[in-house]
């Protein structure tokens, strides 16, 4: 099945400014402090100490909300997965993203909530809620599928923020520098020709 495609008609004009995570199994729990990010950062370190991970982290939630509804088995976890995101949106509002993942026989389980300031605009556990953001109101009764993540599935004008949030995570771009002088986007490789002249050409190609 194709792609899906990023949404084109929502504002995207949304920050991230900080994530933290943790992988729970059933003896051991890996977790990742709080990383606070500006307009440019820079992960330096030793090798083994968790940068390739962070990428990766993003990475997945790049694919998990492109392939989402294509049941994509690469994006079933083996281990628990709790993960927060703090957004800010163009009029400096934070929004907070989380997520829990938890693996099944049928692919992955997802509970999920999104707040803005004191309002709750998606909320998947135990009391479930979803705010339309045009009549400004939550609405009390609506389908909400349990094998992929809501925020992939929920759709319309009036959930903007679901629709930013979305679109954040389908817009990462991941690029894979070699010493070769190769680069990877997405898993597809362009040639950079030796005075990386054509470079421009590789990422518009993308």
């Amino acid at each position: 099945m194709p792609k899906t495609k990023p949404d084109i008609n929502c504002d995207s004009r949304l920050k991230l400014k900080s994530f933290s995570y943790i992988e729970k199994e059933e003896f051991a729990e890996l977790k990742t402090s709080k990383i606070e990010l500006d307009d440019l950062n820079l992960f330096i370190g030793n090798n083994g100490q968790g940068k390739t991970r962070l990428i990766r982290f993003l990475a997945y939630f790049k694919n998990l909300f492109l392939n989402a509804t294509n049941q994509n088995p690469f994006l079933r976890l083996s281990t628990t997965l709790e993960a927060k995101f703090k957004f800010i949106n163009s009029n400096n509002v934070e929004i907070d993203y989380k997520i829990l993942i938890v693996p099944n026989n049928e692919g992955n389980r997802f509970e999920e909530e999104l707040t803005q300031k004191d309002l709750i605009l998606l909320s998947t556990g135990t009391k479930m809620k979803l705010y339309d953001e045009v009549k400004k109101e939550h609405i009390d009764k609506f389908f909400v599928p349990v094998n992929i993540p809501n925020v992939a599935a929920i759709r319309g004008e009036q959930f903007q923020t679901i629709n930013m949030i979305r679109n954040f995570f389908q817009s990462i771009l991941v690029l894979d520098a070699t010493k070769n002088k190769d680069i990877l986007i997405d898993k597809q490789a362009n040639i950079i020709n030796s005075e990386a002249t054509n470079l421009s050409s590789v990422i518009t190609y993308f």
